[in-house]
């Protein structure tokens, strides 16, 4: 496995740095597309552009006139909606603008946009969740941010952009506790085609919105998330091993920090983070949420198995005449060990309740 990541000077116009970096990579291949989502971290309503926490309008300009110079049909849509304001960030970042000089651009609210409750295939963590629409028809997807720190995590980048996809701050506040696994389950549902960090500066202190901006005067690309955000560990002069998300994606993808190959010339610049004492406690935090969720998930588990003693009995439950054995096990371990909306929850005792009377009846 061979995976590639350019570091590159931002000397010229957005379009052309693209262009050369997807060059050098082996190039991305739109052609077959018929709409491309652009996914910028765009995590806070009150923080300028200057502040290295949210990406910058100009490089998102820069990607639609690279889209457009070699696809002049391709209908590209701009997503955000990890904050209570979307529609006023759009227009005080200049997005509307954007749409009004570009027709084939349209401006995407995940907070308000359509959902489709999904069960994710093989999911690490995530049970069944309510997700943005307008993601899963996209026929690829390109994720730009910029380079911070995390209290929790060391480092965000591509990979933790995922994590802002969603609006529902109870549900963000569940997924942070199991970030590694979430993140992981949401890029492989929307896995980015093309991955753009921009390194002009980088936020460091406690991050990721919080903190001091510090010039580097970088700029990477890459056609693999993880190699993008690999290659800009190694910009700060950290290790993959080091930032739990990036550690735990790598396992699971089976890549080895040998398979990836940063292209381009660079040196590490210190950016600072809170002292190592610090971190460990806010990991620590992290464990008893994951504890406490645990135990919610339990509370859960036991309610519904409640329910179903009281609606068909003991005898039917234990002969498997309501449902088979295999079945309510792999229902109660599904229950304890996902994440899953209240809502979703609700849904689920009244799926119960129905089939009950259902079976009652016949």
């Amino acid at each position: 496995m061979s995976l590639k990541a350019k570091v590159t000077n931002k000397y010229s116009d957005w379009k052309d740095l693209i262009n050369q970096g997807i060059s050098e990579l082996g190039g991305v291949d739109f052609s077959k597309c018929n709409s491309i989502l652009i996914l910028p971290s765009l995590t806070s309503s009150n923080k300028s552009e200057q502040s290295a926490a949210i990406v910058r309008t100009e490089v998102v300009e820069g990607i639609i006139n690279f889209i457009k110079d070699k696809y002049p049909e391709m209908q590209i849509m701009i997503a955000c909606g990890s904050t209570n304001t979307t529609t006023t960030l759009f227009k005080n970042l200049g997005y509307v603008d954007i749409t009004k000089k570009y027709s084939n651009v349209t401006l995407i609210n995940l907070e308000s946009c359509e959902k489709v409750k999904i069960l994710l295939p093989g999911s690490k963590i995530l049970g069944a969740i309510d997700f943005p629409q307008p993601i899963l028809i996209a026929d690829a997807v390109i994720t730009v941010t910029t380079l911070r720190r995390h209290i929790h995590e060391k480092f965000a980048g591509i990979w933790e952009t995922a994590f802002h996809i969603f609006s529902n701050t109870p549900l963000k506040l569940k997924i942070q506790a199991y970030m590694s696994k979430a993140l992981f389950d949401l890029n492989s549902l929307v896995w980015p085609n093309l991955c753009i960090i921009d390194a002009e500066y980088a936020l460091e202190g406690t991050g990721p919105i919080e903190g001091r901006p510090k010039h580097i005067g970088k700029i990477i690309i890459s056609n693999h998330p993880v190699a993008a955000d690999v290659a800009a560990i190694r910009l700060i002069g950290e290790s993959p091993k080091q930032v739990p998300h990036i550690n735990y994606a790598m396992k699971q993808l089976k890549i080895k920090q040998r398979d990836i190959h940063v292209i381009g010339d660079y040196f590490p610049v210190k950016i600072d983070f809170i002292s190592y004492y610090q971190f460990r406690l806010f990991r620590l935090g992290l464990f008893f949420r994951r504890f406490s969720i645990k135990l919610e998930n339990f509370g859960n588990l036991l309610l519904y198995l409640s329910l179903a003693l009281v609606s068909v009995g003991v005898k039917d439950l234990a002969t498997g005449r309501w449902v088979s054995l295999k079945e309510s096990i792999h229902f109660a371990r599904t229950i304890y060990s996902k994440i899953y909306e209240m809502e979703t929850l609700f849904d689920r005792k009244i799926v119960i309740n129905k089939h009950v009377k259902e079976q009652s009846v016949s």
